[in-house]
């Protein structure tokens, strides 16, 4: 039986998440097509590779994704691995809201899921703490890519602008772009979202190995990240293109909150190693996840997978599964 020829727009993870699945079922002929490969992504290679089990836990999507990430804690040098975390609640919440989160994480992540000891919560009204899966996208990335070709699946450097170069070889598109689905399929509501992040040397993480999240500190998002390439500090969450570029005030923000809430890091200019600034693809009303039929006989059926803003990496794997069943 002839196999389906399939093309993916997009090598971000989702993309690459979303054509290794394709390719590893051996029912598609399969071409991922982009305008940048790992380096030279703006949002994954560049993002903190938190996998956010708290946010994505309660879904099928989710528990499909973190079932994928528990699989590749076997292999080696993928930079896959669990880390001690501490996630903080600042809002006044129904006591249960914690209690129903934290037996979630016990039985889907690690079963050593625990609520936070007064220590541990520096302040903040609630939290848990535990093991949780972090991803080091320079090293992951690569690893998709070799996983992709290894399944037999071509990929193509291509500055896509117009659908009929793909439409005419594909008997399905599927629509991994991102911040691009906002001029390629003339979606209005995707938005670039921008975070900004301070890097620390990896001989820093050493001296506070456990990561910390506490999206509603008062003076400002932050995060701290100890991977196995450095410790990552943020962050931020700026709408809009202008952010793009590194700010030194808005780094000296980030590393002001992260010295006050972890005194423990002792950050200075001396300790920092890079900066950068990773470019979220955004979309209001959330991802778009869906089969759009053709609309004439010279178009193919697209299946959108895109918009996923900073949980890229935390929905990848469930989403691409459902590409499969939606291709």
């Amino acid at each position: 039986m002839q196999q389906k020829k399939v093309v993916v727009l997009g090598a971000g993870v989702i993309g690459l998440s979303t054509a290794v699945m394709l390719a590893e079922t051996y029912q598609f002929d399969v071409e991922l097509w982009a305008k940048e490969f790992t380096p030279n992504t703006t949002a994954s290679d560049l993002s903190g590779g938190l996998v956010y089990a708290p946010g994505i836990v309660s879904s099928e999507l989710g528990l499909s994704s973190l079932e994928e990430y528990r699989k590749l804690l076997n292999e080696k040098a993928i930079g896959v691995n669990l880390v001690p975390s501490v996630m903080l609640f600042r809002s006044m919440m129904s006591p249960n809201y914690l209690v129903c989160l934290l037996n979630l994480m016990k039985q889907h992540v690690d079963s050593g899921w625990r609520m936070a000891t007064t220590e541990e919560l520096r302040g903040a009204a609630g939290g848990i703490a535990g093991l949780i899966p972090i991803v080091c996208l320079p090293k992951y990335l690569p690893y998709l890519m070799e996983r992709f070709k290894k399944a037999g699946g071509v990929t193509k450097h291509i500055h896509v602008t117009d659908l009929k170069d793909s439409a005419s070889i594909a008997d399905i598109i599927v629509n991994c772009t991102g911040l691009g689905a906002k001029e390629l399929f003339g979606d209005d509501k995707v938005v670039p979202i921008c975070g900004q992040i301070v890097a620390l040397d990896h001989s820093e993480v050493s001296k506070f190995p456990i990561l910390y999240y506490d999206e509603e500190n008062p003076n400002g998002y932050c995060y701290y990240f100890p991977r196995e390439d450095g410790g990552l500090l943020g962050g931020t969450r700026d709408i809009g293109w202008e952010y793009a570029k590194v700010d030194p005030k808005k780094s000296e923000e980030i590393i002001s909150r992260i010295n006050n809430l972890l005194p423990e890091l002792k950050i200075t200019s001396e300790t920092i190693k890079k900066e950068w600034v990773g470019i979220r693809p955004g979309r209001i009303g959330g991802f778009r996840l869906e089969y759009e039929a053709p609309k004439s006989n010279t178009e193919c059926p697209i299946v959108h997978n895109y918009g996923h803003d900073g949980l890229g990496v935390s929905w990848s794997w469930g989403c691409a599964k459902k590409v499969v069943e939606l291709v």
